[in-house]
């Protein structure tokens, strides 16, 4: 919704096979279909070994050392709450399993969101691979309960996104 305000186009469903880039400049997107895409500015969006294997070879050899390094996985857990916990639009947590909670209602001034709706972020979320979605959920009410003691805590609904590959 942002990037469309601005007069951006956003193309969803569309492959990205490669792209022409020139002085660490990207000049075209190649697509999947055979099209090309020509732009002021473009947002890689995918995961480092994603975008690697979108690189030419002129910018594939600037990342081959992050290349040979592992990955840590982001955790973001998605809470629509019927009260906020807390009355800013960025928390840092401390002591908890959580690590950092955007109120995106308040960061995104309304638009594309609803009241109530939170990200509760885990970086290097290793330890957490193997829990279920339901389980991350309760983890993080539980957190809540926690660190907002006498706050009421209601979930209206929930949702749980990992990147594997998030931070090289």
């Amino acid at each position: 919704a942002y990037l469309k305000r601005q007069d951006g186009v956003v193309s969803s469903n569309q492959n990205a096979v490669g792209f022409e880039a020139e002085d660490f400049t990207v000049k075209r997107l190649h697509l999947e279909t055979g099209e090309t895409v020509e732009a002021d500015v473009y947002v890689s969006a995918v995961s480092l070994s994603a975008f690697l294997k979108l690189c030419p070879a002129c910018v594939r050899r600037d990342y081959a050392s992050l290349e040979k390094n592992g990955h840590s996985p982001i955790l973001s857990i998605n809470l629509w709450l019927s009260e906020p916990p807390f009355g800013s639009p960025l928390m840092e947590f401390l002591e908890s399993d959580l690590q950092w909670g955007f109120d995106r209602f308040a960061l995104w001034k309304g638009r594309g969101t609803s009241p109530g709706s939170f990200t509760f972020v885990v970086s290097a979320a290793e330890k957490y691979e193997r829990m279920s979605s339901d389980a991350l959920v309760r983890m993080a009410l539980k957190n809540l309960e926690e660190c907002f003691p006498g706050k009421k805590i209601e979930c209206l609904h929930a949702s749980v996104t990992w990147e594997k590959e998030a931070t090289p």
